[in-house]
């Protein structure tokens, strides 16, 4: 119940973080910006949703006093995480030339449209 709420609250704010935003970058940024966004959303996802998942598993062993178990679900959640974590990483760093410009092709074709 505390997750959910924070999350309400999180997207109350959000809503006045954009107000400002739109007069600080303009039009074009904020077009880039809506492009961007659901790769960040889909990223944010996937570590968010991991952490939850991890708590749930390992307290239900825990609970049974399974504790080996729990250690084994630990270290894989925790090795997963960190692949997971590299990957992006290296793709949005070493990438970004290629995925800036795929973006700006995308915007290019929508203005022209």
């Amino acid at each position: 119940m505390i997750l959910s709420l924070t999350g309400i609250i999180a997207k109350f704010l959000g809503f006045f973080f954009r107000i400002p935003l739109i007069y600080l970058i303009g039009e074009e940024g904020i077009g880039i910006y809506q492009i961007t966004y659901p790769l960040y959303t889909f990223l944010l996802a996937i570590s968010s949703g991991v952490p939850i998942a991890l708590s749930k598993m390992i307290s239900e062993r825990l609970a049974v006093n399974k504790n080996k178990e729990a250690n084994i679900i630990f270290r894989s959640a925790l090795l997963l995480m960190f692949l997971i974590g590299s990957l992006s990483s290296f793709i949005l760093i070493f990438l970004q030339k290629t995925l800036f410009e795929y973006l700006i092709g995308i915007i290019k074709c929508i203005i022209q449209f």
